[in-house]
């Protein structure tokens, strides 16, 4: 799970410019990565961070559609339709984000925007938006109390087992069997 990402600016201004839809209904484009301070697709070396991106809801009262907009467009170059800018930069992320991190496809394991959206504070919705397959619904491991803390601790006694008071300190974090059960269903290789 990669949860800090640089996309093409260019490339996703241009799939912004096209895609309409509905969160966790409609799938996000998958974006190029700026990779060795280039895109591999379109050779540009602007990019956009993951958590700038956000969802526009259009329309009066209940949204007609959303699109995808970058909210640093007034600060780093447009990326999205224009005019959807509003004056405080962190309105728009109410609504979750689109480009929350990246997983892989549970059924063609190819690399996939997961989405968040949050309809209420109460509600929070992850969807992996495959390119392949579509929409798929998915617990993320976001969802799981101390999930970095966990795997970080992990690690670190994978390098030394020996060490019984990591190992116990780890079984005993808050989270550590929804940890276990979702890394069973979607990282089994990275378990002993």
């Amino acid at each position: 799970m990669q949860r800090t990402l640089e996309y093409c600016r260019v490339c996703a201004n241009k799939a912004f410019q096209t895609w309409e839809g509905w969160p966790n209904k409609t799938p996000v484009p998958s974006l190029p990565h700026v990779q060795d301070s280039a895109c591999a697709e379109c050779g540009s070396t602007l990019g956009v961070a993951n958590d700038q991106l956000v969802w526009v809801n259009i329309g009066m009262g209940l949204p007609d559609h959303w699109i995808l907009y970058a909210r640093d467009s007034v600060q780093n170059g447009q990326c999205g339709l224009s005019g959807y800018q509003d004056k405080d930069p962190d309105f728009y992320l109410k609504w979750g984000q689109p480009y929350c991190y990246e997983d892989q496809c549970p059924r063609c394991k190819a690399l996939a925007p997961v989405s968040m959206h949050t309809a209420n504070p109460k509600n929070r919705k992850y969807a992996l938006n495959c390119k392949n397959c579509g929409i798929i619904p998915v617990r993320s491991p976001l969802e799981i109390p101390n999930f970095e803390q966990i795997s970080s601790d992990y690690e670190r006694w994978l390098d030394d087992t020996s060490d019984d008071s990591l190992g116990l300190s780890i079984i005993n974090t808050e989270g550590y069997t929804e940890w276990y059960a979702w890394m069973e269903k979607n990282q089994p290789d990275k378990l002993l």
